[in-house]
């Protein structure tokens, strides 16, 4: 990715909008190992997980994950894995670069919006990663990494004229499964 911790669309021409939920990507490379990873959302937006608080993931290439969880009174997903995850890999060059795709609600509001813009304060748009590593005999390890993207208008997209490719899967599938059950971790809708 460009940067630590990056955002991008999980299909071509969709943009997150104001107030509606979004298939997003989230690609990472760490500094240390990591035994958990948080990840905390900006004010008013919302991670989708289901009523026992387990995280949906769509998919991930994140080796021995355990466990996806939206902690109580909160809306931080913390991932938790059976071993620590590596920052490079054996035989490999680079550091390893990790992937996330998952279900975010957008603000329903914006700070402020002129010619259809949707704005919003820094701190209503930066996503915080938060690594911890527990090595045995020594002080908690702790990396933070930081991250965003903005959100659109419904006005400022149809003026954007950008194509939207018809998605197979839509946000409300995704509940309807979770309701029924037929849904866990990593599992995607209908394929």
């Amino acid at each position: 990715p460009c940067g630590a911790f990056d955002f991008f669309p999980a299909r071509p021409g969709h943009l997150p909008e104001v107030g509606k939920w979004y298939e997003v990507v989230m690609l990472f490379v760490l500094k240390d190992m990591a035994d958990t990873i948080t990840i905390e959302p900006p004010p008013d937006f919302e991670i989708f997980h289901d009523e026992d608080r387990t995280c949906y993931i769509v998919e991930h290439d994140l080796p021995r994950l355990r466990e996806c969880e939206i902690l109580e009174k909160s809306n931080v997903a913390r991932l938790s894995f059976s071993n620590p995850l590596e920052p490079q890999l054996p035989n490999k060059e680079f550091p390893a670069q990790y992937g996330l795709r998952l279900w975010v609600k957008s603000p329903k509001t914006c700070d402020t919006t002129a010619d259809d813009i949707c704005s919003l304060t820094s701190e209503r748009k930066t996503w915080t990663m938060t690594i911890r590593a527990d090595f045995p005999q020594q002080t908690l390890d702790v990396e933070q990494i930081h991250g965003g993207y903005d959100i659109y208008t419904s006005q400022q997209i149809q003026k954007l004229h950008i194509p939207v490719i018809p998605q197979k899967r839509t946000h409300r599938d995704v509940e309807v499964a979770v309701s029924r059950g037929s849904v866990g971790l990593a599992k995607p809708v209908g394929e």
